[in-house]
């Protein structure tokens, strides 16, 4: 793979994307209305001052709802043959997927920042004061670089799960669907609400166990109170003493993201493969 047609393929998608309504619903406008609607129904009025901790997975799950824009181009890209004859411009698709990946990448933490950015001013103006609380203590932590990192590995792996989904299903139609049912499936059970009484259940716990971002809901938890080798700083994650820790350091999660990221993506590279044969 050369440098300078990755580099061509960047700036075409970048070309390519930024003149399409369909990246600014999918990267900017979907994610600020919902995280908006959470600032409003959770963050405000249901989450105590005492418990920020619990604000920051629900901002990143705005990481998520920006899978929508990988999704609707693979299968839009796909319909007009452009993927097919990628190899006609010398382009193979290794080097596809990496600009791709490279060009979301950054749509997503532009995203994420102008998420952060309009919640902060709502905060401030509501006087409510949490979103400034929890940016204080996370960027003045010596462990935020952690969180950033984590950032971006919880964006690679939703890349890779985007393209799996895009491979199996060449509806536009069914993919949205299928992509929204997941993203249901990704905040019900990704312990996001730690605090409700519903998340110690069995059941809940046996299936959130298959949720890749309980994993980097849990690197985060375990980072803000700095407790990576465990200890008792872990129960200041949990509102009462008596809920369920799923991980006790944070290498129990670090390393499961680390076999499991690798195999999402030799999977999502092998169905794209598959899905752009002529």
């Amino acid at each position: 793979m050369k440098t300078n047609k990755l580099n061509r393929c960047i700036s075409y998608l970048f070309k390519s994307t930024l003149v399409s309504s369909y990246t600014y619903i999918y990267i900017f406008l979907i994610p600020l209305i919902f995280e908006i609607l959470f600032y409003f129904l959770l963050i405000k009025n249901r989450i105590d001052d005492n418990r920020i901790i619990t604000i920051a997975p629900i901002l990143l799950f705005s990481l998520n709802l920006c899978s929508l824009f990988v999704t609707h181009l693979i299968i839009s890209w796909r319909e007009t043959i452009f993927l097919k004859q990628i190899k006609n411009f010398q382009i193979n698709n290794v080097t596809f997927l990496i600009a791709l990946g490279v060009v979301y990448l950054v749509y997503s933490l532009i995203s994420l920042l102008i998420v952060c950015i309009t919640l902060l001013l709502i905060d401030i103006i509501e006087d409510i004061n949490k979103i400034m609380n929890l940016f204080k203590t996370t960027i003045s932590s010596p462990t935020f670089i952690f969180v950033l990192f984590f950032i971006v590995l919880n964006i690679i792996v939703i890349y890779f799960i985007s393209l799996l989904i895009s491979g199996f299903i060449k509806n536009i139609y069914l993919i949205q669907a299928v992509s929204f049912a997941y993203l249901i499936f990704i905040i019900s059970f990704g312990d996001y609400l730690i605090d409700s009484n519903y998340t110690n259940n069995i059941i809940y716990q046996f299936i959130s166990y298959f949720n890749v971002e309980k994993y980097f809901n849990w690197l985060f938890y375990i980072t803000y109170v700095n407790a990576f080798n465990g200890g008792q700083n872990l129960y200041l994650i949990t509102l009462n003493i008596s809920n369920v820790i799923p991980f006790k350091n944070v290498y129990a999660p670090l390393f499961s993201m680390a076999v499991i990221a690798p195999i999402i993506g030799f999977f999502s590279f092998y169905k794209f493969n598959n899905s752009t044969k002529i």
